[in-house]
């Protein structure tokens, strides 16, 4: 028999690895794009040596900005932070108000916009409830235990899976399922100070109501014929031991009543047994399911969104840069720069998004990387990464995300689902 431990050994995600990209989010590490990109560069007869510091000088802005941004909302978040370890300090009740919650969500919701996140909308939650399985499990929410959440996906796409059913217990039948490859979930519990923020990897679509804070697992109708079978069998037993007993005539009267009330007593005890030990079945299966699924909690998800918001930074500006620069002035404006970078990382990596234009160009903007704006005609090589370099040495952009708090886009937290 295989246990517990063998059990949670195996993480079930690991065949999970092809995803339809549908966003934002380019899905290609900064090193293997910037790679392609100078090669390209050289290819065209750029100086090897300038495209490099270009990249470097991208990488220090960037990692500088998000640095700064995630010490400031680390200050911010610490009243709220279930998981501190510090001594509170007084001024905490204080920022414990109703427009403190609001400016650290709006923070919050900073951070995912940044890192190409997007805000599952309340009719796409009610449609991921309605569809829920949970691998199998029953969910039952309990929406007085949550004051308000949200949910933020990242990657969408299907992955093959094979379903088990009554027709087919053993080979199953392969189904794909849709699912997210990125989730966080921001939530607040009533009469809780504490704001909770989680990221998931690889989760279901169906699968959403499993993740939120007033889920509880609860019996199928298998546990429930298990539960049932088993006080009615003692029943049975007990009858049958009854029926004996009054064959033999009245004197047997007081020994019959005490058997049935020892029979009742276990039926009790054999219903209340099984329907504790279905729960705590039920709690495993949802604990196991999601052990690999969890990615980070609370501040270690700001700290990693911080790591997302540089990379999609630098990705962002480098596609924007080069495919300008290597277009020697011909792109005559935004949508072809769009297509030309759609078709780059279509050529080179298979990845079809929804490229984020306005950030890239807001990007070199605030660098200063143009020679001509209105062309979309970038600076050389040479001049652009001086620039960089010493904006970065004058830390002259450092406050960049500080500067803008709030999010471009995106509803408030909903309200807990009824």
């Amino acid at each position: 028999m295989t246990s517990r431990y063998a059990e949670l050994a195996a993480d079930p995600t690991l065949a999970t690895d092809c995803h339809q990209i549908d966003d934002r989010f380019v899905p290609v590490r900064v090193s293997d794009l910037s790679a392609v990109l100078m090669n390209l560069a050289g290819e065209a007869g750029q100086s090897a040596a300038d495209c490099n510091r270009i990249v470097t000088g991208m990488t220090l802005l960037a990692e500088q900005e998000a640095a700064a941004l995630l010490r400031d909302t680390g200050e911010m978040y610490a009243p709220f932070n279930p998981d501190r370890d510090t001594l509170p300090h007084a001024r905490y009740a204080r920022l414990r108000s109703p427009a403190g919650y609001l400016g650290l969500l709006d923070r919050i919701r900073y951070f995912l916009e940044k890192a190409n996140f997007e805000q599952l909308e309340d009719v796409h939650i009610d449609e991921a409830l309605r569809a829920a399985s949970a691998h199998g499990l029953v969910v039952r929410l309990d929406p007085e235990l949550v004051e308000e959440f949200a949910l933020f996906v990242r990657g969408r796409g299907r992955v093959p899976l094979v379903r088990r059913s009554w027709r087919h217990p053993w080979r199953g039948v392969p189904e794909t399922t849709a699912v997210y490859r990125r989730l966080v979930l921001v939530a607040r519990l009533k009469n809780d100070p504490n704001v909770l923020i989680k990221m998931f990897k690889d989760i279901p679509a169906a699968d959403v109501d499993a993740l939120l804070p007033h889920a509880n697992a609860s019996m199928s109708w298998l546990d429930r014929t298990f539960m049932i079978s088993g006080g009615v069998g003692t029943l049975g037993t007990t009858a049958s031991q009854a029926i004996k007993f009054l064959s033999t005539g009245l004197l047997m009267a007081s020994r019959m009543l005490w058997l049935l009330c020892f029979g009742c007593a276990m039926l009790t005890w054999r219903v209340f047994n099984g329907y504790r030990r279905a729960r705590i079945t039920r709690d495993w299966h949802r604990t196991r399911h999601l052990y690999y699924q969890n990615v980070a909690n609370n501040f270690g998800v700001l700290s990693l969104l911080a790591t997302m918001i540089s990379q999609e930074e630098q990705k962002e500006a480098l596609l924007a840069y080069f495919v300008a620069l290597l277009d020697g002035g011909h792109v005559d404006h935004g949508g072809q720069l769009r297509e030309r970078v759609d078709d780059l990382l279509w050529r080179h990596f298979g990845a079809r998004v929804q490229f984020d234009l306005a950030d890239a160009l807001e990007t070199l903007d605030r660098y200063g990387l143009w020679a001509n704006r209105e062309a979309l005609r970038p600076l050389p090589p040479g001049q652009a990464a001086d620039r960089l370099h010493a904006l970065w040495a004058a830390r002259a952009t450092e406050r960049y995300h500080l500067a803008h708090p709030r999010p471009r886009s995106g509803p408030p937290p909903a309200p807990a689902p009824r």
